[in-house]
């Protein structure tokens, strides 16, 4: 990926308080805590920046730590959004 996430933590200092170094963060941890932490807004900029499948690629990297900061109820949401589930 030419942009990095991490570009939307810069611009969102609320969002990340546990780095110093935000813009060497990991695509991963970025992502992590957009999703974990961030607006509908923070998505849509990470969609348009890197593009939906790129996000996808990460967000299942993201998805299945064994440690993972996203509650049940935002990755079954962002399964939905990414199309890895249908809807019962």
């Amino acid at each position: 990926m030419s942009k990095s996430l991490s570009q939307i933590l810069v611009n969102r200092p609320d969002l990340n308080w546990f780095s110093p170094n935000v813009a060497n963060l990991s695509e991963e941890t970025a992502l992590e805590t957009i999703l974990a932490y961030g607006q509908w807004e923070d998505i849509k900029q990470a969609v348009n920046l890197v593009g939906k499948k790129n996000l996808k690629n990460v967000y299942l990297k993201v998805r299945n730590k064994s440690r993972s900061t996203l509650s049940p109820k935002t990755k079954s949401y962002f399964d939905l959004f990414f199309g890895l589930t249908q809807v019962k």
